[in-house]
C-alpha cells in the first residue's frame, strides 16, 4: 500500500495525465483553452449547481448527479466541437490528397505537394497542414512533422496518408497511383457512412 509522499506523487502523476489527454482534446477541438483552466472551470459549476440544487431538490443523489452533470458540460463542449472538426478535416481529406496527388504528378516534390495543400484547401485541412509547413520551415525533418500531424489529427485515412508519403520518401517508389486509390476508397467510405 502507498503512503505519504508516494502516493502524493501517484496522485499527481495521475492527474497530470488526465489534464495532458484533455489538452490534447482541446487542441483537437480548436480552442484556444487551459486543460487545468477548463478542469477548474467545470469544478466550480458542479459546485455552483450544487447549491443551486440543493435549495431545490430535497433528493441528496439526484443534487450531485445534476451537479456532477452541469460540471462536465464543459467537457461535453469540447466533445462535440473536436468531433465536428475532425469530421470537417475527414471529409475535405480526399480532396486534399487529390490536390497533392496532382501536384506530385506535375512533377513536384513531396514538401510542394504538402506545401500546396496547405495554400489551395480550406479550414480545418489547411491549418493543420500550415502548422506542419511552419515546423518545417523551423528546421523539423519531414518525418517527423508527419507524425505529429498524425498526432494532432487522429484519423485512420490520413495516417494511411502519412505512411504512403513516408514510405515514398524512404523507398522512392511511386505513391501517386497509391494516393489516388486510397482518396477514392475515403470518399467510398464517407459515402457509405
Amino acid at each position: 500500500e502507498r503512503t505519504g509522499m508516494l502516493e502524493f506523487l501517484g496522485d499527481f502523476i495521475g492527474w497530470l495525465r488526465i489534464v495532458k489527454s484533455l489538452q490534447i482534446r482541446i487542441d483537437q477541438a480548436d480552442l484556444a483553452w487551459r486543460a487545468a483552466d477548463v478542469a477548474g472551470i467545470s469544478a466550480a459549476i458542479a459546485l455552483l449547481a450544487y447549491v443551486v440544487f440543493d435549495l431545490l431538490i430535497p433528493i441528496f443523489l439526484l443534487r450531485l448527479a445534476l451537479a456532477l452533470i452541469a460540471g462536465a458540460a464543459p467537457f461535453f463542449y469540447i466533445q462535440r466541437k473536436r468531433a465536428s472538426r475532425l469530421g470537417k478535416f475527414e471529409k475535405q481529406l480526399p480532396d486534399a490528397i487529390d490536390l497533392f496527388t496532382r501536384t506530385m504528378r506535375a512533377g513536384h516534390n513531396i514538401h510542394s505537394g504538402l506545401e500546396t495543400v496547405a495554400a489551395e484547401t480550406a479550414d480545418p485541412v489547411r491549418q493543420e497542414f500550415r502548422k506542419m509547413m511552419e515546423e518545417l520551415a523551423l528546421g523539423s525533418q519531414i518525418e517527423p512533422a508527419l507524425h505529429k500531424l498524425g498526432e494532432r489529427i487522429p484519423l485512420i485515412d490520413l495516417k494511411f496518408f502519412i505512411t504512403g508519403l513516408i514510405l515514398q520518401r524512404q523507398t522512392g517508389a511511386n505513391m501517386v497511383a497509391v494516393l489516388e486509390n486510397l482518396s477514392l476508397l475515403v470518399r467510398e467510405r464517407l459515402n457509405m457512412a
